[in-house]
């Protein structure tokens, strides 16, 4: 995601830009983001309203390979006080982070491959057992190769693991 999330907001409603910037947090947590998207996360929240010092801080700040992360931590740390969305912990990272990717895969930046791939990876199998369905869809991936019809009844498991888990809350949300 490091290099391909540029502001996608559409909406810019406070809440949406809330839940893009939370998707955004989740993803850079989970080392599936770079400064680059938090940056251009924290300019939509200052066009969305909301927005601080801090969160002008983060948004103005330039980002290239000469930054120092240890600028971009503090910086960042600044702005998730100020907009009150703190660290998950490894668990709620987890959740918030496949819910940021699920929502990519809706958009069409992810295939479901690489969606599933991802969980693998990241969530992996002692990862919360909310996502477990999620992480061993790359297993059944992997078996059913790339015959095209035989991949409808895992569409159609795909579409209710993923729709469950974007129903849990948010627990950045006001």
């Amino acid at each position: 995601m490091g290099e391909g999330y540029r502001g996608r907001v559409t909406d810019w409603n406070p809440k949406m830009v809330r839940r893009d910037f939370g998707d955004l947090l989740a993803l850079f947590d989970a080392c599936s983001a770079g400064a680059k998207d938090l940056v251009a996360g924290a300019t939509d929240l200052l066009v969305a309203d909301v927005d601080g010092p801090a969160v002008a801080a983060l948004a103005s700040e330039v980002v290239s390979g000469l930054t120092s992360p240890f600028r971009v931590d503090e910086l960042l740390t600044a702005a998730r006080a100020e907009v009150d969305m703190p660290h998950l912990g490894a668990e709620g990272t987890a959740i918030r982070a496949s819910q940021a990717q699920i929502r990519r895969w809706q958009r069409g930046e992810l295939t479901i491959r690489e969606l599933t791939r991802w969980a693998h990876r990241y969530v992996g199998h002692d990862g919360p057992a909310e996502l477990r369905d999620l992480v061993f869809a790359d297993h059944m991936w992997d078996d059913l190769g790339a015959a095209p019809t035989a991949t409808a009844p895992m569409d159609d498991h795909l579409a209710q693991v993923t729709m469950r888990i974007l129903s849990y809350p948010d627990p950045w949300e006001r």
